[in-house]
């Protein structure tokens, strides 16, 4: 058997076992970013509220321009929305741009129009802060995608873990001599 062929399955191996520890590795990052997210949201749950109105609800056009059949054809698109709420805390007047906890999805055209329906000019809410910096509101306390990434992070860290133990060679009993 040649040298190269011997070390094929070596070189094989040592590829799989990083990769497996890249997957690790990813799912560390999934579960750091997500806990953040996640963190706030447990948070959030003990924010009072105060009653508000919701001031300005506009929806973030893009507008493009193409040109079919000789004619300059334009279309827009919702690819945001804008939302302010007003809110009085403690005698001072305050104002929010926050709906949820986390930023708006850019482009998301399901949700801008979800958004605008359910908060028109004029709709009372409740505003949630955060009685350590009162500035920061929101409407929705949910925890979105976190909890998601961060299952999806533990996931990838067992599998990998598995996978990797598994490919060790076993440590039978030793032969007495």
């Amino acid at each position: 058997m040649s040298r190269s062929a011997s070390l094929a399955p070596s070189r094989h191996a040592a590829r799989a076992g990083i990769l497996l520890w890249a997957v690790g590795l990813a799912g560390i990052a999934l579960i750091v970013q997500g806990s953040r997210g996640f963190l706030l949201y447990l948070r959030s749950q003990d924010w009072p509220s105060v009653p508000g109105e919701i001031v300005q609800a506009t929806p973030i056009l893009e507008r493009t321009t193409e040109i079919k059949d000789g004619a300059a054809v334009t279309t827009r698109r919702t690819i945001g929305v804008s939302v302010t709420y007003s809110y009085e805390l403690s005698g001072i007047a305050l104002a929010g741009q926050r709906i949820g906890l986390r930023e708006a999805p850019e482009g998301d055209e399901a949700y801008s129009t979800r958004i605008i329906a359910d908060y028109p000019v004029g709709r009372p809410v409740a505003v949630y802060y955060d009685p350590g910096n009162p500035e920061y509101s929101v409407l929705e306390r949910t925890a979105g995608k976190d909890g998601v990434q961060m299952l999806l992070g533990v996931a990838l860290i067992l599998a990998s873990g598995y996978t990797i133990l598994s490919r060790r060679p076993s440590r039978g009993p030793k032969a007495e001599g």
